[in-house]
């Protein structure tokens, strides 16, 4: 999370990851296997190419996506640093660590061209060697124009204008998302397509919307009900999460094909990705019970 501070006298606060170069290449392996995992089982249960039982897609979810993401933001978690830049010092802290670069001695800053585990930076040195971290930012503008005005480098103002940098800067220059958001559109909205499935599933099994607990009692009435939620909210979340990622993917070439339209092809995508799930998921329901 990045979350720029000033205090008035010439001092950027932000929160950075500082990736060494190993550990960047894990997040980014890590995070590309769970990201590239949503859009081809969408693909494969939308196109009906094959069917997960409940269980086995439960555990595939796990293996292949919430597996992978969180050992992801674990790494995360671990290399989180606070970064500043104070008296024309960039100062670096983690845990017991703490680098201070005069920020002069800064030959060179570049983007990362792939933005995996997310967007970020290295530092070149006037040394000729590369900083150690990599620093990755949700949106690296404030961190750039900082040491721009403090070390007088042309290069991170330049820079601001790089597609990656854009594509972040578009990326998160709106409401945050906190972790209700999250309960909302997920587990809570999985209840719209859960509640009729499962009283078609009761009627058709069980002679009723009752059936199963007049028959079985209720704690097997409940699991049948947890089950089938729990399966649709992983449903939700690869069918939101496929077709997120193929936003995000298309943003991004879209800042690299035309730098000055990132920001309206952002909000183009984040309309198409609420449609496709507030309106689509719906939709979708409804054309199940279709006659035809």
């Amino acid at each position: 999370m990045v979350i720029p501070q000033g205090n008035g006298k010439g001092v950027t606060t932000t929160t950075a990851i500082a990736y060494p170069l190993a550990w960047r290449i894990i997040g980014a392996l890590l995070t590309a296997i769970s990201g590239a995992t949503l859009p081809v089982l969408l693909v494969i249960i939308v196109a009906g190419i094959h069917y997960f039982p409940p269980l086995m897609l439960m555990r595939v979810f796990s293996i292949l996506v919430l597996a992978p993401a969180s050992a992801a933001w674990l790494i995360k978690r671990a290399f989180t640093a606070r970064v500043e830049v104070t008296g024309g010092t960039l100062v670096i802290e983690r845990h017991e660590l703490r680098v201070e670069i005069p920020c002069r001695a800064i030959a060179r800053i570049t983007a990362w061209t792939i933005p995996l585990p997310g967007t970020g930076l290295w530092l070149r040195l006037q040394s000729g060697r590369r900083f150690r971290y990599g620093l990755q930012l949700d949106d690296p503008t404030a961190l750039l124009e900082a040491l721009a005005e403090a070390g007088g480098l042309e290069g991170a103002r330049v820079l601001l204008q790089h597609p990656s940098v854009l594509y972040a800067r578009a990326k998160h220059s709106g409401p945050r998302w906190r972790w209700y958001h999250l309960l909302l559109k997920f587990p809570a909205f999985a209840l719209v397509p859960t509640l009729p499935l499962f009283r078609v599933d009761q009627i058709i099994v069980w002679g009723g919307t009752f059936g199963q607990y007049y028959l079985r009692g209720l704690k097997p009435y409940l699991q049948g009900f947890g089950l089938l939620w729990t399966v649709v909210t992983i449903d939700l979340v690869i069918y939101a999460g496929g077709w997120r990622i193929l936003a995000e993917a298309g943003v991004l070439l879209a800042a690299w094909a035309a730098p000055s339209r990132a920001a309206r092809v952002r909000r183009l995508a984040e309309v198409a990705c609420r449609v496709l799930y507030y309106v689509g998921i719906p939709a979708l329901l409804i054309r199940r019970f279709l006659p035809w």
